[in-house]
């Protein structure tokens, strides 16, 4: 299988999706049908809204999981996906989105 992974972050300092997912997220749009994968900045289920409305075909999680897994074991690790499940739906429901195929990047720029 081929794809392409985008890093949002440039560095420790650059943590999050809002300094530069964007970028990274819609640098492989238009690229085919190259899956796009968002590898960093995901902590929260918007945040999986967001990499989604910025042309993520999926994201990637990793520290989020460890931590969960350290401080509440199993259950942290299942409440942690649970969240990545339910937040994203409650924002598309606040947005008006019935399927994460009506997300796109006017979600975040209405207008463009």
């Amino acid at each position: 299988m081929r794809g392409s992974t985008r890093c949002p972050r440039g560095g420790r300092g650059r943590d999050g999706l809002g300094q530069g997912g964007g970028q990274s997220a819609g640098a492989g749009t238009g690229a085919g049908d190259i899956p796009v994968l968002v590898d960093g900045g995901i902590r929260t289920g918007t945040d999986v809204l967001t990499a989604l409305a910025l042309g993520a075909d999926a994201v990637l999680t990793g520290r989020p999981v460890l931590w969960a897994l350290t401080v509440r074991g199993r259950e942290g690790v299942r409440s942690l996906f649970d969240s990545y499940r339910t937040e994203p739906a409650e924002a598309m429901a606040l947005v008006g989105a019935r399927s994460p195929e009506e997300i796109g990047f006017d979600l975040l720029a209405p207008g463009s």
